[in-house]
């Protein structure tokens, strides 16, 4: 907290206990006007010095207990609970601090009020009365105030939650849109349907699984495309048929080496995440006899690791750059887990949340 920011909080308390200090002795003054008994100004000061010490005193250490109720007893575990033993402690506090300082005061100062008539026990009684009354005025504007800003800001992040969820549903919508739009890319289909002209001419076995694939790829694309999550297994299902039409085209260059533990087949990812993934490295790095591409996809905690040699094209590359920030926001729709991207040691390393269904 800045000094300049403390200093008003500083000074707004202290206005506070000033004024709060003035109720006492305007109390009595008023009481012995109605009574008709003379005002004695030494009085009526060292009344007021005595409520101002009180009340700081009072603020300070009910503040300290309020403080720790906010720990040991925060609202939501109830609210009548919680407000009933908040007023007993504090009304306790209250009365203690009022004793104690009025026999400090009684016995180092020794005056005589002409406030007070009647007993000591009574002129004590009295004030312990007005400091409960006091107390408990003070601790409810006080946390009516917390409660009201609590729940002002509740509603402003409820509101912002809401705002941020369409935010993203729309986004999910989009990327959802962009990666079917990628699977049906003039690019894709022209080498897709070009190797499938060659298998058809050499090897018409491969030509038919070929077309298998193929039609596996668009099926999925279409059957997932209202889902926010799908099985990792599905989308393991999914990759083998996109990694068997790269195969072909690529031959031994291209090369995906799985290890996935069979615990997190159940877990769940965005669907065309993985795929996503894999075009981005066919598409960015050099794929060639010399420099074949090698994927490894494996598990580590509960994150999927898809992780490539890193061999940048030289020639610039046709690409939209929003990808990888669409499968960003589909994850913050669905966690507080987020995907990392990272290059390291010459790979590029892509980090995915699985989440566990349950």
């Amino acid at each position: 907290m800045e000094a300049n920011e403390k200093f008003k909080i500083d000074w707004k308390l202290s206005k506070a206990f000033l004024l709060v200090g003035l109720s006492v002795p305007i109390y009595y003054t008023i009481y012995n006007y109605i009574n008709n008994i003379p005002l004695i100004l030494i009085d009526f000061f060292m009344g007021y010095l005595f409520t101002v010490n009180v009340t700081f005193v009072v603020a300070f250490s009910c503040g300290k207990i309020m403080n720790w109720l906010k720990v040991a007893l925060p609202w939501d575990k109830g609210f009548s609970k919680r407000l009933t033993i908040e007023l007993l402690l504090t009304n306790i506090n209250s009365s203690f601090w009022v004793v104690l300082i009025l026999f400090i005061y009684q016995k180092t100062i020794s005056l005589d009020y002409s406030y007070y008539e009647g007993s000591a026990a009574s002129n004590i009684f009295d004030h312990i009365i007005i400091a409960m009354i006091i107390n408990t005025i003070f601790v409810l504007v006080i946390e009516g105030r917390i409660l009201l800003k609590n729940w002002r800001d509740s509603i402003i992040e409820t509101e912002k939650i809401k705002t941020e969820k369409e935010r993203l549903e729309k986004e999910n919508i989009q990327s959802q849109f962009q990666a079917l739009k990628n699977q049906v890319n003039p690019h894709f289909l022209f080498n897709s349907l070009s190797v499938l002209g060659s298998l058809i001419q050499t090897d018409t076995t491969r030509a038919e699984e070929f077309v298998s694939k193929f039609s596996k790829i668009y099926r999925y694309v279409l059957d997932v495309k209202e889902e926010l999550v799908v099985e990792l297994s599905r989308e393991l299902d999914f990759v083998n048929s996109y990694y068997f039409l790269q195969k072909v085209r690529y031959n031994e260059n291209f090369t995906i080496q799985y290890n996935i533990d069979d615990k997190f087949l159940n877990f769940m990812v965005p669907p065309l995440s993985l795929q996503l993934l894999l075009e981005n490295a066919v598409k960015h790095n050099i794929i060639s006899d010399k420099k074949p591409l090698v994927v490894q996809m494996y598990t580590e905690d509960e994150y999927l690791i898809i992780k490539n040699n890193f061999q940048k094209r030289d020639e610039p590359v046709n690409s939209s750059k929003v990808g990888l920030e669409n499968l960003r926001n589909r994850y913050k729709l669905l966690t507080m887990l987020e995907p990392l991207f990272i290059v390291e040691n010459d790979f590029f390393v892509a980090k995915i949340p699985m989440l566990n269904d349950e």
